[in-house]
């Protein structure tokens, strides 16, 4: 049970900095092909979702919260994989 809590872990963490990413991206590169509410809607919608996911991480690891650091620098190829 405690090598599927890790992978769960791992996964997590992997979903975290992804989100972290493509956050970053939108807030700093916004799409001028929508409106500003659809742009206003997509950040909150990323922002959700990762704090539903560092909530999740968090609760995981049962009172040691071991969130991943910021990622330091935009990485399109991670942000874009499905």
């Amino acid at each position: 049970m405690q090598h599927l809590n890790e992978r769960h872990y791992r996964a997590t963490r992997a979903r975290i900095h992804i989100f972290r990413a493509v956050l970053e991206s939108l807030e700093a590169y916004p799409d001028d092909d929508l409106s500003e509410t659809l742009r206003r809607d997509r950040v909150e919608s990323v922002r959700n979702q990762l704090h539903e996911l560092e909530s999740e991480l968090v609760s995981s690891v049962a009172g040691t919260p071991r969130l991943p650091p910021a990622p330091t620098r935009f990485r399109p190829d991670v942000a874009t994989r499905a």
